[in-house]
């Protein structure tokens, strides 16, 4: 559905009210489409605006140990100070990109058998995020559309953050061969 439909469907009204309420979610770049000349209209009938703006440090922190918690993880120290405040600094407070970065981080911690995320771990893995955009490979929310041909998913981000959450320090071979069939497909 594009937004001159939906523009459209909000003119389906009654003497009383209108017949449809419209909740419009998106990511920063529908701000900016929607400031497109064309979109006037619709802009005018958007009654209420709202922004997440970008979190700051302790926000941050307070988050990333929330999406920990949620998660499933014990130690919800698994990222050091230094590490979220570099974090928060790559990502400018964005939390879809902490996402992508605490996610990343997680999967080399847990290929490297870490049990803490330390600020250089976030370095490197800041550093392969941007090799791997400038080839052209796919960060969700980062870059290409294209996949990392090795990414198997959040299925395997959140076994490798519930591994290093509970504090797992080897890889299976059960673990291992189950990865490769999902990297294989």
């Amino acid at each position: 559905m594009t937004l001159e439909q939906i523009r459209l469907l909000s003119n389906f009204e009654t003497t009383r009210r209108k017949l449809l309420q419209i909740l419009l979610v998106g990511q920063p770049e529908l701000e900016a489409k929607l400031n497109l000349p064309q979109l006037r209209q619709l802009r005018q009938r958007i009654g209420l605006h709202c922004r997440i703006r970008p979190l700051t440090m302790p926000e941050a922190s307070q988050y990333i140990r929330n999406r920990l918690r949620v998660a499933g993880a014990r130690d919800l120290g698994v990222f050091t100070e230094p590490a979220v405040a570099r974090m928060t600094t790559y990502s400018r407070g964005v939390p879809r990109v902490l996402n992508i970065l605490g996610d990343h981080c997680l999967l080399f911690g847990y290929a490297e058998q870490r049990r803490r995320i330390e600020r250089q771990n976030v370095d490197q893995t800041i550093e392969y995020l941007q090799a791997s955009m400038r080839r052209g490979w796919a960060i969700p929310g980062l870059g290409a559309l294209r996949r990392l041909p090795w990414l198997v998913g959040p299925g395997a981000v959140a076994l490798a953050g519930a591994a290093i959450g509970h504090g797992l320090h080897t890889v299976t071979l059960d673990l291992v061969d189950s990865v490769r069939r999902l990297v294989v497909r």
